[in-house]
């Protein structure tokens, strides 16, 4: 059976994988129309397959210095997360505000979580002079660490895709991306 081989530079990282595939080569194989759920062993690989591609993503856009900045709000004032999207996009907006005064372009990955915990949001972002942040989140607390010289990010990436995965698919959640 033949195999595919993948190799993808992102950033510091190299990655090489190896899998094989029944429908490689064939021809005119095309998608049947959706008509049941997705199975549980299906959801498990297009978990996987955002998990690597958010890793990709990360590790091809940020590196030494930058930040996995945490979001999050006053005891007494947490919004719902209709407001804490809107809280969120007026903080980038601000923020992009910055970086542009600075010189530069704001990269960032964001993702909010809500269910079964107080509501905060997560971010990557590219290197600032953290100081500032608390000039520009005026909501509560941003608590900023900076990312490793390793250029290995999966674990976050896992993360974010953990937190994701719980409000993805819900309504009302205030992050669809």
């Amino acid at each position: 059976m033949p195999y595919i081989l993948e190799i993808c530079t992102a950033g510091k990282t190299k990655e090489v994988s190896k899998r094989y595939s029944s429908r490689y080569g064939k021809k005119n194989i095309s998608r049947s129309k959706n008509t049941a759920s997705t199975p549980e062993a299906q959801e498990k690989v297009n978990e996987r397959m955002s998990i690597t591609n958010l890793r990709r993503l990360i590790n091809e856009n940020f590196g030494y210095k930058d930040i996995h900045l945490v979001l999050t709000y006053r005891k007494g004032e947490r919004p719902d997360p209709e407001q804490a999207k809107k809280n969120l996009e007026k903080f980038l907006r601000d923020l992009r505000r910055y970086y542009k005064k600075q010189g530069s372009e704001l990269k960032y990955i964001a993702v909010t979580e809500y269910k079964n915990t107080a509501i905060h949001h997560h971010l990557v972002i590219n290197s600032m002079d953290t100081r500032d942040l608390k000039d520009i989140w005026k909501h509560g607390q941003p608590r900023p660490t900076y990312l490793d010289d390793t250029g290995q990010y999966g674990q976050l990436a896992e993360y974010l895709v953990k937190q994701t995965r719980k409000t993805f698919r819900d309504p009302e959640s205030p992050c669809h991306k």
